[in-house]
């Protein structure tokens, strides 16, 4: 079985999880034992698993990743023969009753302001159902774009006004920058609030800059959902026709490429714990 780094690919997402692993590792590592369990919820096509795994991050543990797309289990199963690193599909959380209590580390990137509060609640319950009682949920939290990034934003918008094909559809507001910073604000709070409900306390936290993939396929997965929609480009975009997206997608990446961004995203790295 293959368990070496050079099989692991160096994609921008999981080079943001992995810098949060490394924030956390001094903060963790003390608490664990060799061969305790280590959850990776919503692990997608499964590189920051294997990463935790395959150069022992948080130690030799058995690093389990879990995702509700069977495509991305099937994608992970297939890529990834790592020791100590497995992939299971969790559509139906009761299959993994055999995890209560067992997990020293819950990792969830990125994965909670996607979705709503009730989903949001079930997923904070069976993370912290899994983990011992001196467990810990790592968790990447997006707050949204730079300063830089949001200006670029703005500059797009008002030149696909001009466009012919798309002025029709671009007569609503777009987001102002003056709400932004004040909504990351937010955004971490409603995180700690919402954990606090849940039974778990933080313990730390801080936030980072980085980058995030900007192509046709994230503006059209953002495009496609309203809630995110809204929180990228306010109203702005809300009367595009769905079997358009690809094409205004790809137009509006060709425009981004003219701005160069050091950093386009805002996120908090934090660190939760069972009361």
């Amino acid at each position: 079985m293959c368990n070496s780094k050079h099989y692991l690919p160096r994609r921008l997402h999981t080079e943001n999880n992995i810098k949060a692993v490394k924030w956390s590792q001094d903060y963790l590592k003390a608490d664990l034992r060799p061969y305790n369990i280590v959850v990776d919820f919503g692990c997608g096509t499964g590189e920051t698993a294997a990463h935790i795994g395959s150069l022992e991050m948080f130690g030799p543990c058995q690093v389990v990743g879990l995702d509700i797309n069977l495509e991305f289990i099937k994608h992970c199963t297939l890529k990834y023969r790592l020791n100590m690193v497995s992939y299971f599909w969790n559509q139906h959380p009761e299959d993994f009753v055999f995890l209560k209590n067992k997990v020293s580390i819950v990792t969830c990137f990125s994965v909670l302001h996607i979705l709503p509060p009730t989903k949001q609640k079930m997923v904070i319950d069976f993370m912290k159902d899994i983990l011992t009682h001196d467990g810990h949920i790592l968790v990447l939290h997006y707050l949204g774009r730079t300063e830089s990034c949001f200006q670029a934003y703005l500059e797009i918008h008002l030149q696909l006004q001009t466009k012919t094909k798309w002025r029709p559809y671009l007569n609503k507001h777009h987001r102002t920058l003056c709400t932004l910073e004040s909504e990351a604000k937010t955004a971490a709070s409603d995180l700690v609030q919402t954990m606090k409900k849940a039974g778990m306390r933080l313990t730390t936290k801080q936030e980072l800059a980085s980058s995030v993939i900007v192509n046709v396929n994230t503006i059209k997965t953002i495009l496609s959902n309203p809630s995110i929609r809204r929180l990228e480009f306010g109203q702005a975009y809300d009367d595009i026709p769905v079997d358009l997206y690809g094409e205004f997608a790809a137009e509006f990446c060709e425009l981004f490429k003219n701005f160069f961004i050091k950093n386009n995203s805002k996120f908090m790295m934090a660190i939760f714990q069972v009361v």
